[in-house]
């Protein structure tokens, strides 16, 4: 490239005091003539350098003139105008550096150099996140891990809660946005650190106030920051695997999956489950508490096969809180809608309880309580009492041989899918009425849905 040459040519004019286009035309490995073209293009571009005819004469930088560049090729300038570019907003003396070192630029590829710097924008918030502002002490702990000096810091872990320590902070990590120190502890004397384990790692979020000390830190002998913060990584991400299960999962939901989980799930392909396809995987998490939290939110489109006892209790924690808290909600708003009802405010009660049981919800309506799915009612209950549960036709046959009721009739009208769940009941088998509703739910998933909004005239 010949910016390359030009830059290389300004480097022999340095170690000179002349240079003839012949001596650089072999030492650039390239023409005479071209040689002649690229020093009268430095000369062009404003770096004092000029040519003298005759005996001794050749082409010289004025007054012996020198650069700071100290070898850069243009490639190498951009790259680092590239690398420090987004960094600029945050560390002015970054942005004062790099000023002075495009004022050292031959104006060749001066305007390329700035051109990088501002090339990249690095934003690293994800989506829907806030981006982290730095951590507050983290200039103070570059100082000391660049001067080499102890450091005494607070650190509030949330293990262990709050303590004051002694550490030789050996080099800064940031993944994510999230700042960690690694640095060698002293649990007893500032000049020695443990024989085993002597790294900790503190995340600067979490260091409440940070004193200098003069004493050099003390670095164990194989101490590498890459390949320490791999170690770390690599430990971190074995305990992530702590708990591993099998799931089959919907394949709606294999995207969502995939960004959650990352690294730690594996599918394996797909299989047939029921009416459907659903992809096999496998997910590996620290623990039942957090695999269930991140599970739970995906209800009935990924299933756990053969959890273990403590992964199924922690299922079983969330459901009961979550059913508490609905239920709760689910009674107060019932109570509000009760008063429109006019029949037996037992059987309105034992309805909803029902319906928490089955849907989390309670009625719909207020005067009329029903519930209904995609458009599709397929219960509710009369002003006597009275529930209508919406089946297919085997479930309808079923239902009235057993109990010996009859189609449900509302309002005048027999309801043809509908079968009439007594009164008595409804009050009485809160049980059985559930089992009855889950039935006529999962039926009212298979019906094909109807507009929720009428359609503008």
């Amino acid at each position: 490239m010949r910016a390359d040459r030009l830059i290389a040519l300004l480097l022999l004019l340095q170690r000179r005091r002349s240079l003839t286009a012949a001596e650089a035309a072999e030492a650039l490995e390239v023409s005479e003539r071209t040689a002649r073209r690229d020093l009268e293009a430095l000369s062009m571009s404003g770096v004092p350098v000029y040519s003298t005819a005759g005996r001794g004469g050749g082409w010289k930088l004025v007054g012996g003139a020198r650069t700071d560049l100290t070898g850069l090729s243009a490639d190498e300038a951009r790259a680092l105008f590239l690398a420090a570019g987004p960094l600029l907003s945050e560390t002015p003396e970054l942005k004062s550096a790099l000023r002075k070192l495009s004022g050292a630029l031959p104006e060749t590829f001066r305007d390329d150099a700035e051109a990088a710097a501002a090339a990249i924008k690095i934003d690293a918030a994800g989506w829907g996140q806030i981006s982290r502002s730095a951590p507050a002490h983290l200039d103070q702990l570059t100082k000391c891990v660049v001067a080499g000096r102890q450091v005494e810091i607070e650190y509030e872990s949330p293990r262990s809660g709050h303590s004051r320590r002694l550490v030789s902070p050996l080099g800064l990590v940031t993944k994510r946005s999230v700042w960690y120190l690694l640095a060698a502890v002293h649990p007893d004397s500032p000049t020695t650190i443990p024989a085993t384990n002597p790294i900790r790692t503190f995340r600067l979020e979490r260091i409440s106030s940070v004193v200098e000390h003069q004493t050099a830190v003390v670095r164990p002998p194989d101490f590498d920051l890459e390949g320490e913060w791999v170690r770390i990584v690599s430990v971190v991400e074995a305990k992530r695997g702590d708990l591993v299960v099998r799931i089959l999962a919907d394949p709606a939901v294999e995207g969502p999956l995939r960004y959650q989980f990352a690294g730690r799930i594996n599918f394996e392909g797909g299989s047939r489950a029921g009416d459907g396809i659903r992809l096999a995987a496998t997910i590996a998490e620290f623990g039942p508490r957090a695999l269930a939290a991140q599970l739970a939110g995906y209800g009935d489109a990924v299933e756990i096969l053969d959890p273990p006892d403590d992964l199924r209790a922690e299922f079983e924690r969330i459901a009961t809180e979550l059913a508490v808290t609905w239920l709760a909600l689910g009674t107060a708003y019932a109570r509000s809608m009760a008063a429109k009802y006019q029949g037996p405010p037992e059987a309105l009660e034992a309805y909803d309880q029902a319906l928490v049981a089955v849907m989390a919800d309670p009625h719909k309506g207020a005067a009329n309580p029903y519930f209904s799915l995609n458009g599709n009612m397929f219960t509710a209950l009369d002003a006597d009492g009275v529930v209508g549960l919406r089946l297919d036709a085997e479930s309808r046959e079923e239902f009235m041989a057993t109990y010996g009721t009859q189609l449900w009739e509302s309002h005048g009208t027999v309801m043809k899918e509908y079968v009439a769940v007594p009164a008595q009941m409804v009050v009485t088998e809160a049980d059985l009425l559930a089992s009855w509703l889950q039935r006529s739910y999962d039926y009212a998933k298979t019906l094909k849905p109807k507009p929720t909004t009428k359609k503008k005239s």
